[in-house]
């Protein structure tokens, strides 16, 4: 974190965050369904998701300093996902210049599917990184 100095004499700091940029897919339905059954979702939404690319829209807005996210995105765009992602980081004016983008054909873009109950209010979340590797020191 570097500091800055401001002339109100509060520091703004840069704020670099490293890690997973998911896509979420949150399926709503009324009530968990029974296992090897099937229902229908009351409504599906899709969302930038993960810890850091959460955490980076939620430190921008605190309005502390500039925020960067750093990481790993597919090479092949991720079928329109990576811009996506990318464009709703950058609606919270978080950077990205420094994310890495990996080759391979078998690579996609980090996604979750998260099956939320309206009945109870939980959620559960099977998350894949879909071939996509770590950020490499």
């Amino acid at each position: 974190i570097d500091s800055a100095p401001m002339s109100d004499s509060r520091a703004k700091c840069h704020f670099a965050l490293v890690g997973g940029v998911y896509i979420d897919e949150i399926h709503e339905v009324a009530a968990y369904p029974s296992e090897d059954s099937a229902i229908r979702a009351a409504s599906v939404q899709r969302r930038r998701g993960g810890n850091v690319g959460n955490s980076a829209a939620v430190l921008s807005q605190l309005d502390a300093g500039s925020v960067e996210w750093v990481g790993v995105v597919p090479a092949n765009g991720g079928d329109g996902a990576v811009a996506f992602a990318l464009d709703s980081l950058h609606a919270y004016n978080v950077r990205t210049e420094r994310h890495e983008r990996v080759q391979g054909e078998a690579i996609g873009m980090p996604t979750s599917m998260i099956l939320s109950s309206r009945a109870t209010g939980s959620r559960t979340i099977v998350s894949s990184r879909r071939g996509l590797r770590e950020l490499c020191a």
